[in-house]
Protein backbone atom coordinates (compact mmCIF):
# COMPACT_ATOMS: atom_id res chain seq x y z
CA UNK A 1 0.00 0.00 0.00
CA UNK A 2 2.85 2.38 0.84
CA UNK A 3 4.37 1.69 -2.56
CA UNK A 4 1.12 2.67 -4.30
CA UNK A 5 0.88 5.91 -2.29
CA UNK A 6 4.50 6.75 -3.09
CA UNK A 7 3.95 6.07 -6.81
CA UNK A 8 0.85 8.31 -6.88
CA UNK A 9 2.69 11.10 -5.06
CA UNK A 10 5.78 11.09 -7.29
CA UNK A 11 4.25 10.36 -10.71
CA UNK A 12 3.73 13.36 -12.99
CA UNK A 13 0.19 14.53 -13.60
CA UNK A 14 -1.52 13.22 -16.70
CA UNK A 15 -1.69 15.77 -19.50
CA UNK A 16 -5.17 17.15 -20.00
CA UNK A 17 -6.19 18.29 -23.45
CA UNK A 18 -9.62 19.43 -22.30
CA UNK A 19 -9.87 23.02 -21.27
CA UNK A 20 -13.65 23.00 -20.96
CA UNK A 21 -15.32 19.75 -19.82
CA UNK A 22 -18.42 20.57 -21.89
CA UNK A 23 -16.37 20.56 -25.10
CA UNK A 24 -15.30 16.92 -24.76
CA UNK A 25 -16.61 14.20 -27.05
CA UNK A 26 -19.40 13.28 -24.63
CA UNK A 27 -21.40 16.41 -25.41
CA UNK A 28 -25.16 16.45 -25.83
CA UNK A 29 -25.50 15.33 -29.43
CA UNK A 30 -28.55 17.50 -29.97
CA UNK A 31 -26.33 20.56 -30.30
CA UNK A 32 -23.51 19.40 -32.59
CA UNK A 33 -25.48 16.82 -34.55
CA UNK A 34 -28.84 18.57 -34.61
CA UNK A 35 -28.70 22.31 -34.02
CA UNK A 36 -25.35 23.10 -35.63
CA UNK A 37 -26.13 21.59 -39.08
CA UNK A 38 -29.48 23.40 -39.11
CA UNK A 39 -27.79 26.75 -38.49
CA UNK A 40 -24.91 26.14 -40.93
CA UNK A 41 -26.68 28.09 -43.69
CA UNK A 42 -26.96 31.11 -41.35
CA UNK A 43 -23.27 31.17 -40.54
CA UNK A 44 -23.28 28.37 -37.95
CA UNK A 45 -22.64 28.64 -34.24
CA UNK A 46 -19.67 30.35 -32.68
CA UNK A 47 -17.76 28.42 -30.04
CA UNK A 48 -19.33 30.57 -27.34
CA UNK A 49 -22.87 30.03 -28.66
CA UNK A 50 -22.24 26.29 -29.00
CA UNK A 51 -20.98 26.09 -25.42
CA UNK A 52 -24.07 27.98 -24.23
CA UNK A 53 -26.39 25.69 -26.21
CA UNK A 54 -24.70 22.60 -24.75
CA UNK A 55 -25.07 23.98 -21.23
CA UNK A 56 -28.74 24.84 -21.80
CA UNK A 57 -29.38 21.36 -23.24
CA UNK A 58 -27.72 19.78 -20.19
CA UNK A 59 -29.92 21.86 -17.83
CA UNK A 60 -33.08 21.05 -19.82
CA UNK A 61 -32.34 17.31 -19.85
CA UNK A 62 -31.59 17.43 -16.11
CA UNK A 63 -34.90 19.18 -15.42
CA UNK A 64 -36.83 16.58 -17.42
CA UNK A 65 -35.04 13.78 -15.55
CA UNK A 66 -35.79 15.49 -12.23
CA UNK A 67 -39.47 15.80 -13.15
CA UNK A 68 -39.77 12.09 -13.93
CA UNK A 69 -37.75 11.08 -10.87
CA UNK A 70 -39.53 13.23 -8.28
CA UNK A 71 -42.77 14.76 -9.50
CA UNK A 72 -44.28 12.35 -12.05
CA UNK A 73 -46.60 9.54 -11.04
CA UNK A 74 -45.38 7.30 -13.87
CA UNK A 75 -43.53 4.21 -12.70
CA UNK A 76 -39.96 3.51 -13.76
CA UNK A 77 -41.05 0.28 -15.45
CA UNK A 78 -43.57 2.14 -17.61
CA UNK A 79 -40.92 4.71 -18.58
CA UNK A 80 -38.46 1.98 -19.57
CA UNK A 81 -41.04 0.05 -21.58
CA UNK A 82 -42.00 3.21 -23.44
CA UNK A 83 -38.36 4.00 -24.13
CA UNK A 84 -37.66 0.52 -25.50
CA UNK A 85 -40.45 0.97 -28.04
CA UNK A 86 -38.61 3.99 -29.41
CA UNK A 87 -35.17 2.43 -29.20
CA UNK A 88 -36.37 -0.60 -31.19
CA UNK A 89 -37.01 1.72 -34.14
CA UNK A 90 -33.25 2.09 -34.66
CA UNK A 91 -32.80 -1.57 -35.65
CA UNK A 92 -34.29 -1.50 -39.20
CA UNK A 93 -32.18 1.44 -40.44
CA UNK A 94 -29.01 -0.06 -38.95
CA UNK A 95 -29.73 -3.50 -40.44
CA UNK A 96 -30.59 -1.93 -43.81
CA UNK A 97 -27.41 0.13 -43.79
CA UNK A 98 -25.30 -2.94 -43.10
CA UNK A 99 -26.99 -5.53 -45.31
CA UNK A 100 -29.04 -3.79 -48.01
CA UNK A 101 -27.29 -1.77 -50.68
CA UNK A 102 -30.39 0.11 -51.84
CA UNK A 103 -31.10 1.63 -48.43
CA UNK A 104 -30.86 5.41 -48.40
CA UNK A 105 -30.39 7.89 -45.60
CA UNK A 106 -33.68 9.59 -46.42
CA UNK A 107 -35.47 6.24 -46.35
CA UNK A 108 -33.92 5.35 -43.02
CA UNK A 109 -34.95 8.70 -41.58
CA UNK A 110 -38.48 8.40 -43.00
CA UNK A 111 -38.89 4.91 -41.52
CA UNK A 112 -37.45 6.01 -38.19
CA UNK A 113 -39.77 9.02 -37.94
CA UNK A 114 -42.82 6.97 -38.98
CA UNK A 115 -42.00 4.20 -36.51
CA UNK A 116 -41.40 6.64 -33.67
CA UNK A 117 -44.64 8.46 -34.46
CA UNK A 118 -46.69 5.26 -34.35
CA UNK A 119 -44.89 4.04 -31.23
CA UNK A 120 -45.46 7.36 -29.45
CA UNK A 121 -49.10 7.55 -30.55
CA UNK A 122 -49.84 4.06 -29.26
CA UNK A 123 -47.90 4.74 -26.06
CA UNK A 124 -50.14 7.72 -25.36
CA UNK A 125 -53.37 6.08 -26.63
CA UNK A 126 -53.14 2.28 -26.24
CA UNK A 127 -56.84 1.91 -27.09
CA UNK A 128 -55.94 2.69 -30.75
CA UNK A 129 -53.82 -0.45 -31.13
CA UNK A 130 -55.30 -2.86 -33.70
CA UNK A 131 -54.52 -5.89 -31.51
CA UNK A 132 -54.44 -5.38 -27.76
CA UNK A 133 -51.43 -6.76 -25.95
CA UNK A 134 -48.85 -6.10 -28.68
CA UNK A 135 -46.19 -3.63 -27.52
CA UNK A 136 -46.31 -0.24 -29.24
CA UNK A 137 -42.72 -0.72 -30.38
CA UNK A 138 -43.85 -3.72 -32.43
CA UNK A 139 -46.46 -1.62 -34.21
CA UNK A 140 -43.82 1.04 -34.79
CA UNK A 141 -41.58 -1.57 -36.42
CA UNK A 142 -44.51 -2.75 -38.53
CA UNK A 143 -44.67 0.78 -39.98
CA UNK A 144 -40.94 1.52 -39.95
CA UNK A 145 -39.85 -1.37 -42.21
CA UNK A 146 -42.35 -0.84 -45.07
CA UNK A 147 -41.66 2.91 -45.12
CA UNK A 148 -37.91 2.22 -45.26
CA UNK A 149 -38.33 -0.30 -48.10
CA UNK A 150 -40.81 1.88 -50.03
CA UNK A 151 -38.56 4.91 -49.83
CA UNK A 152 -35.59 2.88 -51.09
CA UNK A 153 -37.67 1.88 -54.11
CA UNK A 154 -38.86 5.40 -54.87
CA UNK A 155 -35.94 7.26 -56.50
CA UNK A 156 -36.86 8.99 -59.75
CA UNK A 157 -37.59 6.50 -62.52
CA UNK A 158 -37.76 3.48 -60.23
CA UNK A 159 -41.02 1.61 -59.86
CA UNK A 160 -41.71 -0.99 -57.17
CA UNK A 161 -41.57 -3.77 -59.80
CA UNK A 162 -38.14 -2.54 -60.95
CA UNK A 163 -36.98 -2.54 -57.34
CA UNK A 164 -38.17 -6.13 -56.85
CA UNK A 165 -36.48 -7.26 -60.09
CA UNK A 166 -33.23 -5.52 -59.10
CA UNK A 167 -33.38 -7.14 -55.67
CA UNK A 168 -33.97 -10.60 -57.18
CA UNK A 169 -31.06 -10.08 -59.58
CA UNK A 170 -28.78 -9.01 -56.71
CA UNK A 171 -29.82 -12.05 -54.66
CA UNK A 172 -29.22 -14.44 -57.57
CA UNK A 173 -25.72 -13.01 -58.10
CA UNK A 174 -24.77 -13.76 -54.49
CA UNK A 175 -25.64 -17.46 -54.65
Amino acid sequence: MELLVEWARTSPPLPSKRKDPLRCRHHPGAVRDGLKPLLRSRGGLSDRAERLAIRLAAVAISLVAFYFAVVSEVSLVALLLGAYGGVAQIFPPVAAALYWGRATGKGALAGLVAGLAVSTLLLRHPELAPIAGVHEGGWGLAVNVPVLVASACSPAGTTPSTCVRTRRRACSLRS
